[in-house]
């Protein structure tokens, strides 16, 4: 097997940090009443990740 580059570990990494981040962090979704605070929030979540990837993305270009 070969040895990853510089940048596939790089990338591997980064994205191993932001899971470990979002998964032990409370879940702002859970302190909602509500079905409707709860999906508010989650699809906060998720465009907020999507944006951390898009971030991440541009940086390796």
């Amino acid at each position: 097997m070969e040895t990853p580059n510089h940048e596939t570990r790089t990338i591997v990494l980064v994205l191993a940090l932001i899971a470990a981040f979002e998964i032990f962090r409370p879940a702002p979704a859970m302190t909602q009443p509500s079905i409707e605070g709860q999906l508010r929030d989650v699809v906060y979540e998720l465009r907020g990740i999507k944006q951390e990837l898009s971030q991440i993305q541009r940086k390796m270009k």
